[in-house]
């Protein structure tokens, strides 16, 4: 096996393990004694490939935006799906993601230097453009009227991705809804009807549950 390979399936080592670790003891409680033993490499091994905990989590908090990036440019070039389909595909996809829920309850914003600013932009650059192509297809199937899809598009991302942010900004569940529903009526008035009454049934359920913080 090439050293190239070796070193891949070693780091992923160590990430799978943090993940569980995280996912289990919490960020704070884990220690990298605990990677160690978790992915059954020596210490040598484990410093080689990460300094600290925080790097390691940084480095998860870049995979989730790359996987997050690819996710939605997928989404917004398949011609196969509706509007309707990709918005659906979307919540589900956030719904069932286990490692943004991983980086959610260990309050990832908090624990890397520069992770929400790094957010942020990548969102601009990466997502934004791909939510607008799914604007502009409503636009085009004549079920959305928006002479500002492109503007539209990163005023969603931020206030979804960061307004509404638990991890950002903590509420009681009941102001989160609030502010949900302030965001559809904003929608609703630019002429994007964006959510349809199940998708916003299954957000609503989500932030009824809250989040456990580790």
């Amino acid at each position: 096996m090439k050293q190239k390979d070796k070193s891949f399936i070693s780091k992923n080592k160590i990430l799978d393990a943090a993940k569980f670790l995280f996912s289990e003891k919490g960020y704070e409680e884990t220690t990298m004694q605990n990677v160690m033993a978790e992915s059954g490499l020596s210490k040598g091994a484990i410093y080689h490939y990460f300094t600290s905990k925080q790097e390691i989590l940084s480095l998860m908090i870049k995979e989730a935006q790359e996987q997050v990036n690819a996710y939605f440019a997928e989404i917004a070039d398949n011609d196969l799906l509706s509007v309707e389909e990709k918005i659906q595909n979307i919540i589900a996809y956030f719904m069932q993601n286990q490692n943004q829920n991983t980086l959610v309850v260990n309050r990832w914003v908090e624990k890397v230097p520069y992770a929400l600013v790094d957010t942020i932009r990548n969102g601009n650059y990466h997502i934004a453009p791909q939510i607008s192509k799914i604007i502009k297809q409503g636009i085009t199937d004549g079920k959305f009227q928006c002479a500002y899809p492109d503007e539209l598009a990163e005023v969603i991302l931020q206030l979804f991705d960061v307004w509404l942010d638990p991890v950002i900004i903590e509420r009681p569940p009941i102001e989160s809804i609030k502010r949900l529903k302030f965001i559809l009526h904003m929608l609703d008035s630019f002429g994007v009807p964006l959510l349809k009454p199940d998708d916003i049934a299954i957000i609503v359920s989500k932030f009824e549950k809250g989040v456990e913080y580790e």
